[in-house]
């Protein structure tokens, strides 16, 4: 689909202004919202963003919680942004997050906060004062 340049979130927007993006785009209408899909495709990228340097302090730290490791390496915590808790998935050989899961086992996470949820569809215009 086009450059290859645009939106990595959602993986349906590409190219740029003149080089036939808007061909490539596809509007989402399905049930739980027109934002939604966006929405829990960034809390996934997010949430998997965290699981390369756990799964190094696994490797480099077999006896020791990949989590307390960063923690005292760096004074702070990786953290879910689904509120969930990343625990090592035995099968994939690989730390995971309880709510969105890992690349070779995804989960879609919740549905977004609030209204964003719940909206449908939209058509969103721009209104100029004195024709200008």
């Amino acid at each position: 689909m086009g450059s290859g340049r645009g939106n990595d979130l959602t993986g349906t927007i590409s190219g740029g202004p003149g080089n036939g993006w808007w061909d490539t785009y596809e509007p989402y209408y399905w049930p739980g919202g027109i934002l939604n899909r966006t929405y829990r495709g960034a809390m996934q990228k997010r949430a998997w963003l965290n699981i390369p340097i756990l799964n190094e302090w696994k490797r480099r730290f077999p006896g020791e919680d990949p989590l307390k490791v960063h923690q005292r390496l760096w004074g702070t915590r990786p953290v879910c942004p689904g509120s969930g808790e990343y625990l090592w998935d035995e099968e994939f050989q690989t730390m995971a997050s309880t709510v969105y899961g890992h690349p070779g086992a995804p989960k879609p996470g919740p549905d977004g906060p609030g209204p964003v949820g719940d909206i449908k569809a939209g058509e969103l215009g721009l209104s100029f004062e004195d024709d200008g």
